[in-house]
């Protein structure tokens, strides 16, 4: 039987950390690690929050790249 763990790309404070407080809700209620990817700028803007929020065995940070910069809109 394989081990799956649930995976989150975080990338706008205003959005994802609400999204993120309940996702956790959901995943301590039945047990379940996750690992959350975030944008570095937003944990620099709002690490504080996360750490509230993620602080917990059952959570991984993961990097999500730094800026998140949209390659399309990338003047090449």
């Amino acid at each position: 039987m394989a081990l799956f763990i649930p995976a989150y790309d975080t990338e706008h404070a205003t959005e994802c950390l609400p999204a993120c407080r309940v996702i956790v809700e959901v995943h301590r209620r039945l047990s379940v690690p996750a690992t959350f990817f975030i944008v570095g700028k937003l944990l620099e803007e709002n690490g504080k929050a996360f750490r509230e929020v993620l602080d917990d065995p059952l959570f991984e940070i993961g990097s999500h790249t730094y800026s998140h910069r949209m390659l399309r809109d990338h003047p090449f």
